[in-house]
């Protein structure tokens, strides 16, 4: 099959992905676009697990708007949209936050913040795959520092430090003013440096395997009762004040690394900061 037609394949199945993915249809309506999509895998024999495929293909909505122009409602619908998103992400309530933003894409495909923040909502949902699609769109349509760092994040999120250095080099790139894409570019040149030779990239992307992801640990009521236990003890504390000098003298760039890193993950604004006049995303 030629690569066009395969391409168009790929669009289709990520926009029956998202369908699927989606809280606006009932089971019984995924489960007919689940068979769809499993038709068309088995048809141009794509592999279903090969999360990649998703990645590397266009979005739908992107490729018939392409040439048509956004109306004057349409975009600020998608904006309230946006908003509303931004709003559940503060909340951390990721699903409707994804939810919102796939609605302001589809009224407006073309605004490339739309992408990028939802690429943050796929991140906390752990849809490392999603997030590293939805971040490439945002790139193709205006490339930005935020989206290339929130590429670099995904990556990490699976262990994939080539790729992660490479997405941290260019965000530090186009701001070099930004202290965390810097930081995050030495902790995952580090760590793609201290894996074994020949180490497969992405070979275990669970995210209790990376060290950059506590969203699990965040999001566990379990795990933080325990925590706090724990910094209760005092001798806990002189233990771990030791430990955090030790690693503060074998690098001195790594505590500082993760502040900034938790910094820059949990931060409360998802939207980008305006760096074109005619890509600028007002807040309200």
């Amino acid at each position: 099959m030629d690569k066009e037609k395969l391409d168009i394949v790929k669009s289709i199945l990520r926009f029956l992905r998202d369908e699927i993915e989606s809280t606006k249809l009932d089971m019984e309506q995924k489960e007919s676009l689940e068979v769809a999509k499993q038709c068309l895998e088995s048809t141009y024999e794509i592999d279903s697990g090969d999360a990649s495929v998703y990645s590397e293909s266009a979005n739908l909505y992107y490729l018939f708007n392409v040439n048509a122009e956004v109306s004057e409602d349409a975009a600020k619908n998608a904006e309230e949209l946006k908003v509303r998103g931004n709003n559940h992400m503060k909340n951390g309530q990721y699903i409707e936050a994804l939810d919102m933003y796939t609605k302001a894409i589809n009224l407006n495909p073309k605004n490339h913040v739309f992408y990028c923040n939802r690429a943050a909502a796929y991140s906390r949902l752990e849809k490392h795959w999603n997030a590293v699609a939805d971040c490439k769109e945002s790139i193709k349509l205006f490339p930005t520092a935020k989206a290339y760092g929130r590429l670099g994040v995904a990556y990490s999120n699976m262990n994939m430090y080539q790729d992660a250095k490479d997405a941290y080099s260019k965000a530090h790139e186009l701001d070099p003013s930004n202290a965390t894409y810097e930081q995050n570019l030495k902790l995952a040149d580090e760590l793609l440096t201290s894996q074994p030779p020949g180490a497969a990239q992405g070979a275990n992307p669970s995210p209790n395997a990376n060290p950059l992801n506590i969203n699990n640990f965040l999001n566990n009521p379990a795990l933080i009762s325990m925590a706090s236990q724990m910094i209760s003890d005092p001798a806990f504390l002189n233990m771990t004040q030791q430990l955090a000098q030790q690693m503060q003298a074998a690098n001195p760039n790594l505590i500082e690394s993760l502040r900034q890193t938790m910094n820059a993950n949990f931060s409360g604004n998802p939207d980008d900061p305006p760096q074109d006049p005619s890509q600028n995303d007002q807040q309200n």
